[in-house]
């Protein structure tokens, strides 16, 4: 029941009103408060962020207030569209759900992209996500790990890393419906197909969009793209399609198109997000690359952990095997510190993942290509001088002979966020609209 606002006796706090536990919502009590308003009851709007405090055993309300701090930032509204609703079934969809309805913030504010500490998440409210996750998904959540992830789709993807493999199927609906030809979008490096949410939301509403999420047992970009095309035969077996990929995802991408077209599928554009063929360095031998490599990544761990991480140099370049060589130094990694088990997942299958994309060698495609290059230089922990091109076309015009380039603002992590994914979206919904015409 919404009780009248009142002054709290803390210095600067003002307390709004309470609920019925388990019998109101947010949206009935900023009703009612809305009806005070109109009443002519004046509402200020007290500075701070909104915190759910915990309720003494004996009452069954929950007490919102503020903490009388000054707000530092002020989160910009996210569009509707962008959430996906709370009756989609991926775990980001349902984890957005579930975090909307314990802090009582609005659909809209939670967003994959959306960190957690910003949501005013305490133990409480994380122990009531926990269990709600735990309830809906069957997995068991460290409360440690919930409280230390930093954004709500890194959250998810450690909650799809606990989740038993399914049918084995690594197609993913993104977006349902639409009469137009679907797009099919390969993981990037070490991801997941989440990242293309956004994207596919901003597409609009006539076109399915697809995740083709990572096949572990494939090691060649090849055997990847052949699984692909297979998969996106049987779930599209007549009529065009579009594919793309970002970064890594470009190369498979490419690759799968070359291989519809000569089974005779009409493929009506590649889009490649700022996928970037690496240079060829003659002066630099394997030895020397590998070593600085994980010279480079010891720093990062250093920067981000502050320890040191100690590697056998000598011995992984002379490993001949990626997976065995990825696992000494994660292994050594998890010695030297308290590192999430999704975090060493993500790195073990990103360094295979590029290894893969490095050893490949796009052949030629006559179709249509479209290339969204980035034009700022990515903050990334590792810089690989083989990456570091400057060429319009990051080397896909030696392949691609019906390639256009379009410019996007941002760097290479930061494409697939807004503002930049709105420009992606826009260009790529004209670029498709002429495909139809």
């Amino acid at each position: 029941m919404l009780t009248r606002p009142v002054t709290d006796t803390a210095p600067g706090a003002l307390a709004l009103g309470t609920l019925h536990r388990d019998a109101d919502d947010p949206a009935a009590f900023l009703g009612q408060l809305g009806a005070l308003y109109a009443a002519g009851l004046r509402l200020p709007l007290p500075s701070g962020r909104v915190i759910d405090l915990p309720a003494p055993r004996w009452r069954h309300v929950r007490h919102w207030w503020t903490d009388g701090r000054a707000a530092t930032t002020t989160p910009a509204a996210e569009p509707e569209e962008q959430i996906a609703a709370p009756q989609e079934t991926s775990v980001t969809a349902r984890l957005c759900h579930h975090i909307a309805a314990v802090t009582g913030h609005a659909p809209g504010r939670v967003t994959p992209a959306t960190a957690l500490a910003d949501l005013g998440l305490d133990s409480l409210m994380a122990v009531r996500v926990q269990t709600a996750l735990e309830r809906e998904f069957g997995v068991e959540l460290q409360l440690r790990d919930l409280l230390g992830t930093p954004t709500v789709e890194q959250l998810a993807e450690r909650i799809r890393q606990t989740l038993p493999a399914g049918d084995g199927s690594p197609l993913r609906t993104l977006r349902a419906g639409g009469s137009h030809p679907p797009l099919f979008l390969v993981h990037a490096a070490g991801g997941t197909t989440d990242v293309y949410r956004t994207l596919a939301q901003r597409l609009g509403n006539d076109r399915p969009v697809y995740g083709l999420e990572r096949i572990e047992e494939a090691t060649t970009v090849t055997e990847k793209a052949s699984r692909y095309a297979e998969i996106i035969t049987s779930a599209h077996p007549n009529g065009p399609c579009v594919l793309g990929g970002w970064s890594f995802g470009g190369f498979v991408a490419q690759e799968t198109a070359r291989q519809l077209t000569a089974a005779r599928r009409e493929v009506e554009l590649v889009v490649l997000i700022d996928s970037v063929r690496p240079l060829p360095l003659p002066g630099l031998a394997r030895d020397d690359r590998i070593r600085a490599h994980f010279t480079g990544f010891a720093r990062h761990v250093a920067d981000t952990y502050g320890v040191g991480l100690e590697l056998p140099y000598d011995e992984l370049v002379a490993m001949d095997d990626d997976g065995a060589r990825i696992h000494a130094v994660l292994g050594a990694l998890r010695e030297a510190a308290e590192v999430p088990a999704a975090v060493l997942e993500h790195q073990r299958s990103s360094y295979l993942d590029l290894r893969i994309g490095e050893a490949h060698r796009p052949g030629h495609y006559d179709g249509r290509v479209v290339l969204y290059r980035a034009t700022e230089r990515a903050p990334h922990t590792v810089r690989d001088a083989a990456y570091e091109r400057d060429d319009e076309a990051l080397g896909w015009d030696e392949v691609c002979p019906r390639l256009s380039v379009v410019r996007v603002g941002g760097h290479h992590l930061s494409l697939l966020d807004p503002p930049h994914v709105d420009e992606i979206a826009t260009q790529l919904r004209r670029e498709l609209a002429e495909q139809t015409r």
